[in-house]
């Protein structure tokens, strides 16, 4: 998630929407992991389950996708994939490192959790006893999702962004014959477990594409009305067929999505983002974690609250967890909080 808040050859409103958009991505993303409870309905037709799948199925599944397209942007508006060694650095720093220490943070509390038995907490992979295997898969993701799950993000990023070494020259010589190739190797999984959300290299060198041609990022902007008629008839569509067209959604959105930040950039409220913008990488980290521990106080001392009233407060409280944290880890050791949080 290596989106930086603004560089020299970069348009400043669009390195402000940049900003924007990011924060706005890992809100939906928080909104994406809030769990459900244990009688979750299925297929229940009540107006809050109805709202709460087209968001958390449909809308702010395309939070990944707007950021990996950022993070493709800015990577070859860098020229970064013709340095091979400040590429590794910068990424190794601001990807790689956090995915160790926040994996590897919960492999340990999970391990003394399971191992000792002191409490009853419901994890989604066994830590102890000591596997090599377990453990390299919870820590970078090897096989399969890592232990944070949502953290597959920066396992993901940090592969394709040392792909692009290989990536740039083919790119930048045969824009489009090779980003239909590259298109096609990914979206039919050639790449094994290489990249766990295929997809995900589609959208990079999408951004790619838009920093090697250098497209104009604000040239949709004026069609706001029919951008926002065109996302909704996507979004009700994949609502209607899911399983079919999710991930063409994940290709598309963000060419939609990106406008429609505009229209929040002209507003008050859009502009009063920008300042939390740089506590959403404190957030996009913690807040798994921070969910599955309410979701555990949810489950046993409040079983019978309203549903809709723990998904409201959720997020919130996960939100506000990554500012105390980042803003606490800032105050303690500078240095610590610079390695926790990637250099941001």
């Amino acid at each position: 998630m290596h989106v930086l808040a603004a560089l020299p050859k970069i348009d400043e409103r669009v390195s402000d929407r940049i900003s924007i958009t990011r924060f706005i991505a890992i809100v939906a993303i928080v909104g994406i992991h809030i769990p459900l409870p244990g009688d979750y309905p299925a297929g229940a037709p009540d107006l809050f389950w109805s709202v709460r799948s087209f968001l958390t199925s449909v809308v702010f599944r395309a939070a990944v996708p707007i950021l990996t397209c950022i993070s493709g942007y800015l990577l070859f508006a860098m020229r970064l994939d013709a340095n091979a060694q400040l590429l590794m650095q910068k990424k190794f720093r601001s990807l790689g490192v956090p995915l160790v220490l926040w994996n590897g943070l919960l492999l340990v509390v999970f391990y003394a959790i399971q191992s000792t038995e002191v409490i009853t907490f419901v994890i989604n992979v066994n830590v102890y006893p000591f596997d090599i295997g377990t453990w390299l898969k919870g820590l970078l993701g090897t096989t399969g999702y890592p232990l944070n799950p949502p953290l597959f993000f920066l396992r993901d990023l940090f592969v394709i962004s040392v792909l692009s070494t290989c990536l740039g020259p083919v790119l930048r010589r045969y824009p489009w014959p090779g980003f239909i190739v590259v298109s096609v190797v990914f979206w039919f999984n050639l790449d094994g477990y290489m990249v766990l959300k295929d997809t995900m290299v589609i959208n990079f060198c999408l951004g790619a594409l838009a920093a090697i041609k250098s497209w104009n990022l604000t040239y949709l902007d004026r069609y706001k009305w029919r951008v926002l008629c065109m996302f909704l008839i996507v979004a009700f569509a994949v609502q209607a067929y899911r399983h079919a067209l999710l991930d063409w959604f994940r290709i598309v959105s963000p060419i939609l999505v990106w406008p429609l930040i505009h229209q929040l950039q002209q507003h008050r409220f859009g502009r009063a983002l920008r300042a939390p913008a740089r506590y959403s990488f404190a957030i996009f980290l913690c807040h798994y974690p921070v969910l599955a521990v309410l979701h555990a106080i949810y489950m046993n001392a409040v079983p019978t609250a309203p549903y809709m009233l723990f998904w409201c407060i959720a997020p919130a409280a996960a939100i506000a967890a990554g500012f105390v944290i980042r803003g606490t880890a800032i105050r303690v050791s500078p240095r610590v909080a610079n390695v926790l949080f990637g250099g941001r």
